[in-house]
């Protein structure tokens, strides 16, 4: 037994009581609020000369946030990240279209980020526009990268010769 095993059995997260689903939905709510006002403070922090205010608003966004994400974790045993062995075939089958679902979304915003980074970094005449353009390749290869990889894991399993079965 580790020391953060006896730690959480010696103080035990009581997120039972997020259980309900009125409770999930203000957790979901409040955490894509606080990242929305996160995400705002930053944008408005990149345009503006006062950068200071906007860490203190981004800050106030994300611990909500965070809060949020850890309780609606806590409250579901994390099976998000647990073994195969610690979920159900239902609980499973869940994840995956969620992951699916996750994957198609991350995709699409780092393709459609990408290329919009690239051309305002193309676009734009001044002394940041090359940091602009490399987070929007280094955002394009990534995706191009990592797109595919669940198609090429199915050729790589499904397509070998009887042989190497």
């Amino acid at each position: 037994m580790n020391r953060m095993h006896a730690l959480r059995e010696k103080y035990p997260l009581e997120a039972s009581r997020f259980r309900s689903p009125g409770a999930t939905r203000a957790l979901i709510i409040i955490f894509f609020a606080g990242v929305v006002v996160a995400a705002t403070a930053v944008a408005v922090g990149l345009a503006s000369d006062m950068r200071w205010p906007n860490v203190a608003v981004m800050a106030a966004g994300l611990i909500p946030s965070m809060y949020c994400w850890t309780m609606l974790r806590a409250a579901n045993h994390a099976k998000d990240t647990a073994p195969d062995a610690a979920v159900d075939e239902y609980e499973r089958r869940v994840l995956d279209v969620w992951r699916g679902r996750a994957l198609k979304a991350y995709s699409a915003a780092t393709g459609v980020g990408g290329m919009a980074f690239v051309m305002v970094g193309a676009l734009r005449d001044a002394p940041d526009s090359t940091a602009l353009m490399a987070a929007g390749y280094f955002m394009t290869f990534t995706f191009l990268l990592i797109y595919p990889l669940p198609m090429i894991g199915f050729a790589m399993t499904f397509n070998r010769k009887e042989t190497e079965v």
